[in-house]
């Protein structure tokens, strides 16, 4: 698991974060990203799969610091898929607001219960509003 951000001068968004979430066997439990611990809000997601050729990523998001969250037990407030061996690109010019921070984390499986990590990395950029 990787994570970085960058601080953008620009006027589409304020940071760019990408984000490695954990890969290889085992639970996403405790291996969730927290992009930002106040008020987020997103501009664009995107996500890039390649590396699973069969395997559906389901980028989890939750409005909630790291420690607030349980992946496989809380409820995301945000899935968004991407179909293996490939990448997609979510866009919400209304942006999307975290109010109690914003954490991240893929999993192999949608829905609350899924907390298998995917077998190779895969890259998400986060485009903060």
């Amino acid at each position: 698991m990787s994570f970085s951000t960058t601080t953008l001068a620009n006027p589409t968004g304020s940071k760019l974060h990408k984000v490695t979430p954990a890969s290889g066997s085992g639970s996403a439990d405790g291996q969730e990203d927290e992009l930002n611990s106040g008020a987020t809000d997103l501009a664009q997601v995107h996500i890039d799969n390649t590396a699973n050729a069969s395997a559906t990523a389901f980028v989890k998001l939750w409005n909630n610091t790291a420690t607030n969250v349980t992946v496989g037990t809380t409820a995301p407030n945000m899935i968004l898929p991407c179909p293996g061996g490939s990448t997609i690109t979510y866009n919400f010019p209304q942006e999307t607001s975290f109010a109690n921070g914003c954490t991240i984390a893929a999993v192999t499986t949608g829905g609350t219960g899924g907390t298998t990590r995917m077998t190779n990395a895969i890259t998400v950029y986060v485009l903060q509003g």
